[in-house]
């Protein structure tokens, strides 16, 4: 059983701390995308120039404020163009899926990144802003569970440090059940 893709799996997080309009997400990701149809058919570099354009120049996208926990909820993100830089990436590979392109998602540090990879050759896309080359920089791929891990690990903190402590504790309990959900079953049940 495959998982849910990022965006359904983000807007169910984020219902979980108030009222998520997921019509309205949803029409938001594919608006966002309309621009970027027909990017499979171009050379990656144009591709990904393409991309950006959709999403960063012409939709609004760009990095949000980072002590603040909207940034981390899809929904809000959508709705305001700013957000953290895991949900600009989650934003990417959402908007790629629905023009027909799959992207790698790659991380540094707390950076979130997204390429495009063909032959093992990466044409990165940096959706927030990055204060080093990166070409020295150490890109990890990444799973959108991992994707996933992070939002909860982000919204843990800003919540915690916004006194917010029962939502804090609710996005804990939230991350411990996503990291059981992805354990193997070693007990020979299946």
């Amino acid at each position: 059983m495959g998982s849910p893709p990022i965006d359904r799996f983000l807007l169910a997080v984020a219902s979980e701390f108030h009222q998520v309009d997921d019509w309205a997400a949803l029409e938001r990701l594919d608006e966002l995308a309309r621009p970027a149809f027909g990017i499979a058919s171009l050379p990656q570099e144009a591709a990904a120039a393409r991309l950006i354009e959709a999403i960063a120049e012409s939709g609004g996208m760009c990095p949000g404020v980072a002590g603040d926990p909207d940034g981390l909820m899809l929904d809000r993100v959508l709705a305001s163009g700013r957000g953290r830089p895991e949900l600009l990436a989650a934003v990417y590979l959402e908007v790629a899926r629905r023009a027909g392109v799959s992207l790698s998602l790659l991380s540094a540090g707390l950076n979130w990144f997204v390429a495009f990879e063909e032959a093992g050759e990466l044409v990165l896309v940096a959706p927030a802003s990055f204060d080093r080359p990166l070409e020295r920089i150490d890109l990890q791929r990444r799973c959108p569970h991992a994707l996933a891990d992070a939002v909860l690990a982000g919204l843990i903190d800003l919540l915690d440090a916004r006194g917010a402590d029962s939502d804090a504790a609710h996005a804990l309990v939230l991350r411990r059940q996503l990291r059981a959900a992805q354990r193997p079953d070693v007990s020979g049940r299946g």
